[in-house]
């Protein structure tokens, strides 16, 4: 996707080199130069690195950076790990995110394509053989994000909640009486699944914390989520019952998880920097 960084943040950067030049000198005392914040700021960034289903490629997102403009834009590429090769996969003016691969191997990723008031953003599928991208669902009010289960015909996704007020706040904005210095919080982000073919909702969750990241288990009987009480859960996806939930997570809230080939256990990542491995049958910690 594209970002733009605050003008003042820019002239922070450029600053800050010159201190660092004016202390420590042009060389350190290796007689390397080093670099400049405002230089490592430029280096493009790597993330979101799926491993296909053959174990053949990996898909990723690649971030550059425009030296002028000073906007960064994101575009997917993929690793061939039998050639060693990378070559880049999509090229949208506003870039793109969120890549994952669908069972047959075609990459599926969020990008918001289109000119003016028609630019929206929504799920795309490519393929590796090459071709252009296509609209994953054409249905205007399908999720622009979320996991898709093997067969296709189902998206789990989060969306947010309205608030409790909603009526008189929505008075408020038009009166423009809608300015706090601080606010409880009063609306949570919920896992819903989206139906493709009949374009129905139905929300999964509820509950004052907000839910990440929702994913299918590969047997589409469950659907896994981290939450930001240091918690993952999985809700059976057929009626929304909460089948168990993993709390050993004291360092930090849950932002991703996964599902095993075999649906048999859950892997977490945490903001404390730690992977977990779970046995959902057991209940039990396996690995962090």
């Amino acid at each position: 996707m594209r970002f733009r960084m605050p003008a003042a943040l820019v002239l922070l950067l450029f600053l800050a080199p010159v201190g660092s030049a004016l202390a420590l000198g042009a060389d350190d005392a290796g007689g390397k130069k080093q670099m400049t914040m405002w230089e490592s700021l430029l280096l493009p960034s790597g993330g979101c690195y799926c491993l296909s289903p053959d174990n053949t490629n990996i898909v990723f997102t690649k971030r550059v950076m425009d030296p002028e403009e000073w906007e960064s834009v994101t575009h997917i590429w993929v690793h061939d790990l039998t050639t060693g090769e990378s070559l880049q996969l999509t090229n949208s003016a506003q870039g793109e995110s969120g890549p994952r691969w669908l069972p047959d191997g075609r990459v599926l990723f969020t990008s918001q394509r289109g000119e003016g008031e028609e630019a929206e953003s929504r799920l795309w599928v490519i393929s590796l053989s090459g071709g252009e991208a296509r609209a994953f669902v054409e249905d205007d009010e399908a999720p622009s994000s979320g996991d898709v289960t093997d067969d296709y015909k189902k998206v789990a996704y989060t969306d947010t909640s309205d608030r409790p007020d909603k009526e008189e706040w929505e008075e408020r904005q038009k009166e423009k009486d809608d300015g706090y210095y601080a606010e409880k919080k009063l609306t949570y982000d919920h896992i819903w699944v989206y139906d493709v073919e009949s374009g129905e909702k139905t929300q999964i969750t509820d509950g004052d914390f907000d839910h990440s990241g929702p994913q299918w288990s590969p047997d589409g009987r469950w659907i896994a989520s981290g939450t930001i009480d240091k918690t993952a859960r999985i809700w059976a996806a057929e009626s929304g019952e909460a089948i168990c939930e993993f709390g050993d997570h004291a360092g930090g809230n849950v932002f991703d998880v996964a599902f095993s080939r075999d649906s048999s256990k859950l892997a977490t990542a945490c903001f404390d920097g730690c992977s977990r491995v779970f046995d959902i049958e057991a209940r039990k910690l396996l690995l962090t």
